[in-house]
């Protein structure tokens, strides 16, 4: 083991400026990180700015890399009979072990300790330290593992530099080859699949990397290596063509934390048949004619939810049939009722009940009417939007696209219908409160929030979340369809009234988003103002002290709770047209 750290200690002696340097590259991520998190502006084109430099500063970061785990392996070449190793007592599975330990050291573990007190600083919880750093791994990985299958069958950087382009170039003609013989991927493309397709490649070049660096410093058969190589590379391009399993959600749930169940919380829930409506559109479908089609829309009604939980159908099977036999099925995922932050928010705040104003809601009665009015004179028709019920609590909606043949039967004859939901119960929390305030900080659940004001006029929520936490280990969650996963970390700003009990919320101009060190950055510009009321026909506002009473709650939408099946059926299944109206 002695001589296995006197290795090391070589090799990072030897490059130790040069390692340095592209250390210094992972600490001016770090610098950006700061600069994002506390800006000099709020504008779009200075987080563009910001974004570009850290995308430049990634890439520098892989090229010199790259270079460097070349030369860590060519300071004791595998090639040739002339190395310094081969005429000492060195076995060759010594020096594999020493140059492949001091590599992960290096090149692996360097970046996770430099990004440490960044992520400390945007209050990491252990969980969320220990999954970036296996997600900043992973990433070196694939820049580590084909880096050192080159440098042990070449000797000097320019033949490194040559196999590097034959890489690239074969594993590119293999692939154009593969299309051109089995033809193109056909229909809708499954974004999950080809994912999971893109993540297993990834893993096979590690281990067929490792596999073969290892056979190549063992035997130094370099015409056998060679040919290992090639038919290592013919196995990755045969996980990434032909792999067809959905490994997304599974991938994006390896870091998340297990979600806490209720057992029997959802069993007094009942869900019904509410309404359907419909009406012939037009819609982009490669695979049917926008002439055949039609919107559905389907509602159901859920009751006996808990005040403070939401509910949501996770996956909907539909099935209408009639009875001549014939059948039509449709699934349906992610849907879900109205979010009850504001009965969270006033039982955890102990807000008073705000109290509508009768004035202001007939002035803009009129207002809707008189409207109306106008665009009917003037002969304009608008699109009349499904109609919802008065009271949306525990409404659930589906939108499906169905034929039209099968539209005009389910008006013509009623048919049966039936659901098979999964569904949710999830619970909106307060993470954490800020004064409206020229500056105010918190921090809660691994995230910290910030709010910005430079003036009255320009001011912002600034968030900082783990980036594995949004978006999944090698980036996997932002594919997958768990919307109501603790993973995501769903946030909601929400302006709390202390003295009116007003809570609504927090409008904005759009969030910017930045990824830097294995945080992402957001930037959500706000738009705070007191609620208005008419008074003589005049806007004013509802409270003149409104910054002094009011705070900032951010939420998360996505605690889940409880887990539950349910079956909605009725024997006629109506369906109303959704017209055009004056």
């Amino acid at each position: 083991m002695k001589l296995i750290w006197h290795i090391i200690r070589k090799d990072i002696a030897r490059d130790r400026w040069a390692i340095g340097i592209w250390a210094l590259l992972f600490l001016s991520q770090v610098l950006l990180g700061f600069i994002a998190r506390n800006p000099g502006q709020i504008d779009e084109d200075y987080f563009l700015r910001l974004q570009l430099v850290s995308i430049g500063l990634v890439q520098l970061q892989v090229v010199m890399g790259y270079i460097l785990v070349t030369r860590f392996v060519h300071a004791d070449p595998v090639v040739g009979t002339t190395a310094f190793w081969l005429t000492r007592p060195i076995a060759p599975g010594r020096l594999l072990l020493a140059k492949g330990l001091g590599v992960l050291l290096v090149f692996a573990l360097l970046p996770v300790l430099l990004f440490l007190p960044w992520w400390l600083y945007c209050s990491f919880s252990g969980r969320d330290v220990f999954w970036s750093s296996v997600d900043v791994v992973g990433w070196q990985l694939l820049v580590i593992a084909p880096a050192f299958l080159v440098a042990t069958v070449t000797d000097d950087l320019g033949r490194v530099l040559l196999w590097t382009l034959l890489l690239v170039v074969g594993v590119i003609t293999w692939i154009a080859l593969l299309q051109v013989t089995f033809g193109p991927l056909t229909g809708r493309v499954d974004v999950g699949a080809m994912y999971s397709r893109i993540w297993c490649s990834a893993l096979a070049l590690i281990a067929v990397s490792a596999v073969v660096t290892a056979h190549h410093y063992l035997t130094r058969r370099f015409v056998r290596s060679v040919g290992l190589i090639v038919i290592g590379l013919a196995l990755v391009v045969a996980v990434g063509r032909w792999g067809k399993a959905d490994l997304s959600a599974g991938i994006a749930s390896l870091a998340a934390p297990t979600p806490r169940l209720v057992p029997g919380l959802g069993d007094q829930v009942e869900i019904r048949f509410e309404s359907s409506s419909g009406a012939f559109a037009k819609v982009v479908n490669k695979v049917r004619p926008a002439a055949e089609e039609a919107r559905l829309h389907v509602l159901l009604r859920a009751t006996n939810v808990p005040e403070d939980l939401g509910i949501g159908v996770e996956v909907a099977k539909q099935n209408w049939e009639w009875a001549d036999g014939i059948a039509l099925n449709r699934g349906w995922k992610n849907t879900y009722s109205l979010t009850p932050w504001a009965t969270v928010l006033r039982r955890h705040y102990s807000l008073p009940e705000s109290v509508a104003d009768v004035e202001t809601d007939e002035w803009y009665q009129r207002q809707t009417s008189e409207r109306r009015l106008q665009m009917r004179r003037a002969g304009v028709r608008v699109f009349q939007p499904p109609i919802l019920p008065t009271d949306r609590t525990g409404l659930l909606a589906f939108q499906n696209i169905v034929p039209s043949s099968f539209f005009v039967k389910m008006q013509n004859e009623p048919p049966a219908y039936r659901a098979d939901l999964n569904c949710e119960l999830y619970r909106p929390e307060v993470v954490a409160e800020l004064p409206v305030d020229r500056e105010s900080r918190a921090s809660g659940d691994g995230e910290t929030f910030r709010f910005h004001r430079l003036s009255e006029e320009d001011e912002a929520l600034i968030m900082t979340s783990p980036n594995v936490s949004v978006n999944g280990l090698w980036n996997s969650s932002g594919i997958s369809d768990a919307r109501n996963s603790p993973f995501t970390r769903r946030r909601t700003i929400i302006q709390v009234n202390r003295v009116t009990g007003d809570v609504a919320m927090g409008t904005g101009r759009g969030v910017i988003h930045m990824m830097v060190a294995g945080v992402s950055v957001y930037w959500k510009k706000l738009d705070l103002k007191s609620p208005h009321v008419i008074r003589a026909g005049q806007q004013v506002e509802k409270d003149p002290q409104w910054r002094e009473h009011t705070f900032l709650a951010v939420m998360a939408e996505d605690r889940l709770v409880s887990r539950f099946s349910r079956v909605v059926q009725t024997d006629r299944f109506v369906v109303t047209s959704e017209q055009t109206a004056p």
